[in-house]
Formats: structure tokens, sequence, C-alpha cells
């Protein structure tokens, strides 16, 4: 039942290719979440936090990461000049080591980066679907705080279970204190995973 923009054509123009998607009807959650009543933001978080139980619960993991129909990352952190492995992946292992091939690849012999890449891999997490980038621009609502539609699904596939909170709180809106702390109430904290995922930004670029 998550609200999505139905898809009435693709189509590709030379090396192009392009989606033509309904028009979707709403306001964008980050332009009126302040000025909500606390009752209609509970019934956003409710509703947020059921679409997120559907994606973990209802579209079941083959054990690889990547991206729908098992295509390489399109991820944000896959999204560099230097060539490198964007899977996809057939386990958490060979995927930190993508993750990790931008710093890697040029700084080989720096402890800093063999040692962050030792404590990605130091703990074991599920592959869960997730949305990739579930910030608050890309979630419309009504004036009832009815959720009518979550945008901006480029980016989804199979990753780690903390990918989906790491991502939302790194994205722009989560500068704001309200989002930061509103995450948190549909989405499982991983803290530890966010530090790490953090400093790899700040080495690496955009995530």
């Amino acid at each position: 039942s998550i609200p999505v923009p139905r898809v009435l054509a693709t189509y590709i123009r030379g090396e192009v290719h392009y989606i033509v998607m309904e028009t979707a009807v709403g306001q964008r959650l980050d332009l009126v979440w302040e000025s909500m009543d606390p009752t209609v933001q509970d019934r956003v978080v409710a509703q947020l936090k059921d679409y997120v139980s559907q994606l973990r619960n209802n579209i079941p993991s083959e054990g690889w990461l990547g991206s729908v129909e098992r295509t390489r990352c399109r991820d944000d952190g896959f999204r560099t000049e230097i060539t490198g492995e964007k899977g996809p992946f057939d386990s958490l292992e060979t995927f930190y080591d993508g993750l990790m091939h931008p710093l890697t690849s040029t700084r080989p012999e720096d402890s800093y980066c063999v040692n962050l890449i030792r404590l990605f891999k130091s703990k074991q997490h599920s592959i869960v679907f997730t949305h990739g980038d579930l910030a608050a621009h890309n979630i419309l609502v009504d004036e009832q705080g009815t959720v009518t539609c979550i945008l901006d699904w480029d980016q989804s596939g199979f990753y780690p279970e903390y990918w989906e909170y790491c991502k939302a709180m790194i994205a722009r809106n989560a500068k704001d204190g309200w989002w930061s702390r509103g995450i948190e109430r549909f989405l499982a904290p991983y803290i530890w995973e966010e530090v790490l995922c953090r400093t790899w930004r700040e080495c690496h670029g955009p995530m």
C-alpha cells in the first residue's frame, strides 16, 4: 500500500532513458512539518513506519546487494569518477570492498582507510529492500497528514539494514533538528553505523 507515482510509459531516445509518470499530488513534508499539529505529525510518522515495515517484510532479499533486478548499485555512494566495482555484490564483504574502493585504490597503505573498512566489516547485518533517499523532501502529504506519495526511488535496492537510517540522517534535511528527531520515530537507529558512514563520507564525498 506504499503510495508511489504510477508509471505511464518508458522509452529510450539516443542513450537517454525516459520515464513518464503521473503527477504526484501533495506538499513536501520538509515544507509543512513544523506547521503541522502534533496529532497530524503522529499520523505521518505512523504511516512512514508502516511503509518501512512493508519494504522490509514484503520484499524478501535473495542475499545479494545492489539495485533492483540485480543490477549495479545506483546509490550515490557508488557514483564516483574512480573506476571500481559497483556490484551487484554477492556478500556484505564484497559490498564494503566496493564501497571503499575509491579510498583504497588511491591510498592503499593508509592505515586510516584500512581500519575504516575493518570497522565496517566488524558487524554482520541483514540485507533488506531500501528506498535509499527517504528524505523529507521526497515525501508528499496532504493537509490531513495522509502520505500521498513517496518519490525518487532511483537509489532503491537491497542494502544493509542500517543503510536507510544512515542515508536519511545524512540527507540535506537532517541538519534541521526536527527531521533528525523524527527519523528515529519510524526508522530503527544505527548510531555506530551512522558514525562510520559520516566518516566515510568526509573522506570520499556524497552518500
